[in-house]
């Protein structure tokens, strides 16, 4: 480290992949994110904890530089302390590993990660429609190209859902989880924004008569969700009666708002998210670090109280 950078005020750097703010890949989680990571910045600098800055970058293989410019020259410079990266390609963690750079990274790959745990958020929701009855659990996902469909993902996550299934004695028929294989292609190009899949999931699994008929689904996705709602709507079926539902849930999204009653909601937290790789990037800068660490967080299950609708006032206040 040079003698003007030990004069100098740490910098921090946060990037964040272009690509999860385009159109087709928008989520609240991500703009939830960045806010709370914005907001927990600002707390850090006003307790002189060093400046933060933020970068969008695009990253993969193909492209250089690998990292924003300044925050090339930061670490060249040795004034740059450590690294929040929100999904972004392995040549960052590459880059950075090799100058001895703290990174902390969430949906990419680091020495050190912050996650949903994802074997935990299907257990949630299929422990939940257990205890309420449900046998024929059809599971419906986004899906995009280039991606693996959430039950197909590895051998390991498929036989970690049967064997969850078989724990609450429930149907495991992959020809209720969408898309499947042979769907996977229309759902993906059709009008592929995660509400159309939604739609589209939901009028498929519950009027095709080759398919078993679901009791229950656990949707992976808000935003299907939010698809899923509607056409129960357009068939004349009642989320929660006619169908049980339990969803990953971002806290604080509008996406499900007025719907909750109706829903079991496996919710995941970004305040959480962003305070954790706030920490355990001060963890690094420790004398000792821990050599690898992947932080799973749990996901909290919301289940309905009541499906009577509330028309008080006081929320739109």
């Amino acid at each position: 480290m040079t003698d003007s950078a030990l004069n100098q005020e740490p910098v921090y750097a946060v990037l964040l992949e272009k690509r999860i703010f385009e159109p087709q890949n928008i989520t609240p989680f991500w703009s939830l994110l960045w806010s709370w990571l914005k907001f927990i910045a600002q707390e850090r600098a006003e307790a002189g904890v060093g400046d933060c800055r933020f970068y969008l970058n695009t990253t993969g293989r193909d492209v250089d530089p690998v990292l924003p410019a300044a925050v090339m020259d930061q670490a060249k410079r040795g004034v740059l302390a450590g690294v929040l990266g929100v999904g972004q390609d392995g040549t960052t963690h590459v880059w950075l590993a090799e100058r001895g750079i703290p990174y902390v990274a969430h949906a990419a790959y680091s020495f050190w990660t912050v996650g949903l745990d994802p074997l935990e958020c299907p257990r949630v929701a299929i422990e939940e429609l257990a205890q309420q009855g449900c046998k024929r659990v059809a599971i419906w996902s986004s899906h995009a190209p280039g991606r693996p469909i959430y039950h197909l993902q590895s051998p390991e996550h498929n036989r970690y859902l049967r064997e969850l299934f078989a724990r609450y004695d429930l149907l495991y028929d992959e020809s209720m989880f969408l898309p499947d294989e042979d769907l996977g292609g229309r759902f993906a190009f059709a009008g592929g924004t995660n509400q159309a899949q939604g739609y589209r999931m939901a009028i498929e699994g519950l009027t095709n008569p080759n398919r078993p008929r679901p009791d229950a689904v656990f949707s992976t996705d808000d935003l299907v969700t939010n698809g899923i709602l509607l056409a129960l709507t357009r068939m004349r079926l009642q989320a929660g009666v006619d169908l049980k539902i339990a969803t990953l849930s971002i806290k604080d999204s509008p996406t499900l708002y007025g719907r909750s009653s109706e829903l079991i909601l496996v919710e995941l937290d970004p305040e959480r998210v962003a305070r954790e790789m706030f920490a355990l990037l001060d963890r690094l800068r420790e004398p000792s670090p821990p050599a690898v660490v992947q932080r799973l967080i749990v996901p909290r299950a919301i289940v309905p109280v009541s499906t009577e609708l509330d028309l008080s006032d006081e929320d739109f206040a």
